[in-house]
């Protein structure tokens, strides 16, 4: 959802997407749950030259629109959402300019099990929301006035 609300909007400052999707025709192609995903993305891909529904809720579609800097993490070894997925998305913030970062954990699937990983992913995502929301009014518990 992350990945698709930047594309909609620049009213967030910051975001974090987190083993997302961001293409449903390749995500049919790759992922294992097959056309599971076709169903929840609209379309396969095959019925004919596209545009396809699917293309329509792909986050992909819209990264020419993203203004709002996103931090991509990912698990190397995810088969339900491959890591693909994060690939493409950065490539194309890539070619647009938009500030964000990628990090893959290797060994980790959809979720991650390694304790340095999950910490840190924690700290990561605290500095990232940090960096991109500190406004120069918190109080001593990092919180906005």
């Amino acid at each position: 959802m992350a990945a698709w609300a930047i594309g909609q909007t620049d009213r967030f400052k910051a975001a974090m997407m987190d083993a997302g999707i961001s293409d449903w025709g390749t995500l049919l192609a790759t992922s294992e749950f097959g056309t599971m995903d076709a169903a929840l993305g609209g379309s396969c891909g095959w019925e004919g030259t596209g545009p396809h529904p699917h293309d329509q809720v792909s986050p992909i579609s819209f990264a020419s629109k993203v203004r709002t800097p996103v931090l991509i993490v990912h698990g190397e070894d995810d088969t339900n959402v491959p890591v693909g997925q994060a690939i493409y998305f950065h490539r194309a913030l890539s070619c647009f300019g938009v500030e964000h970062d990628l990090v893959i954990y290797p060994r980790e699937g959809h979720r991650f099990v390694e304790r340095n990983h999950q910490i840190d992913l924690l700290r990561r995502t605290r500095a990232w929301f940090e960096r991109w929301l500190h406004d120069g009014a918190s109080d001593a518990r990092g919180l906005t006035n």
